[in-house]
C-alpha cells in the first residue's frame, strides 16, 4: 500500500463556555490533500450528529 496513506494527523478538540452553553471546536490536520471535504461529511454524519443527539438526551 502506498505510505501516503499511513501519514499521521491530529484531532484535537477544545471547549469554552458559552452564554448557559458550551462551545465545542474541533480541529483536524495533517490529513491527505484532496481529502477534506469527504472528512468534514464523514464527521458530520459519524460524530457530530451522534454527539448532539446524545447531548440533547443529557
Amino acid at each position: 500500500m502506498p505510505s501516503r496513506l499511513f501519514r499521521s494527523f491530529v484531532a484535537s478538540f477544545a471547549r469554552t463556555a458559552q452564554g448557559t452553553g458550551t462551545l465545542l471546536v474541533f480541529d483536524h490536520a495533517g490529513f491527505p490533500d484532496g481529502t477534506g471535504e469527504h472528512l468534514e461529511t464523514g464527521w458530520h454524519a459519524n460524530y457530530w450528529e451522534p454527539l448532539k443527539r446524545h447531548l440533547r438526551r443529557t
